[in-house]
């Protein structure tokens, strides 16, 4: 075993964990929820092993050009909606905590699905949306009719209204990491705002032609 090999078993054991992972091209926040297909033989296999043992693992953000970014996520599965005949099912699955990735195995064998040295965030995300984001938040869901203000105490509640795309997603889940997510989603929620208002005066002037 070389010194970097002594390195990660080190980290192992004090920093890291060695756990299943199934690259995506997803990014996922911690406690969101989100449906899955599972069709490929490895991950079959994966996520019964997790349903037979209740385990979680891991997502790691693959983008479609298979290129694997250095952030991921635990998950646990919700709930088993779908069963078919061939062995295939649909499940809900929920984000845990996020992740950097340390060492991704190359070497896996025919049939089973990859591992990898992944270190966890020691920062959360929270459930509740903190107080001082509020304002800008309940100003932004007034736009949205289907949306009741009092669901923007929900974080959950609050990305899915949003429908955040998958690169401010991403940029949110590094911003979490790194302990700034509050500047981070504040800016992001202000210019939702500038823009909605922007819509809405568009829509006006439409109208009145």
């Amino acid at each position: 075993m070389n010194r970097v090999n002594l390195f990660i078993v080190h980290l192992g054991v004090m920093h890291a964990l060695n756990i299943p992972v199934f690259p995506l091209d997803i990014a996922l926040l911690p406690g969101e929820e989100v449906e899955l297909h599972i069709f490929e033989p490895r991950y079959k296999k994966l996520f019964t092993e997790m349903i037979d043992n209740s385990t979680n693992a891991g997502i790691l953000f693959e983008p479609l050009n298979h290129e694997i970014r250095r952030i991921g996520i635990t998950f646990s599965i919700v709930a088993v909606l779908r069963t078919y005949s061939s062995g295939e099912f649909d499940v809900k699955v929920k984000g845990e905590q996020l992740f950097e990735l340390i060492e991704l195995h190359t070497k896996v064998a025919e049939g089973n699905y990859p591992r990898a040295w992944v270190r966890p965030s020691k920062n959360d995300f929270p459930e509740a949306v903190p107080k001082e984001l509020v304002p800008t938040v309940n100003r932004i869901l007034e736009f949205d009719e289907g949306v009741k203000k009092a669901d923007s105490t929900s974080m959950n509640n609050l990305v899915r209204a949003l429908s955040l795309p998958l690169n401010e997603k991403q940029m949110l889940d590094r911003e979490i990491i790194k302990g700034s997510w509050r500047g981070a989603l504040d800016g992001y929620l202000k210019f939702q705002l500038a823009i909605k208002k922007q819509m809405e005066k568009l829509q006006g002037n439409y109208h009145l032609n």
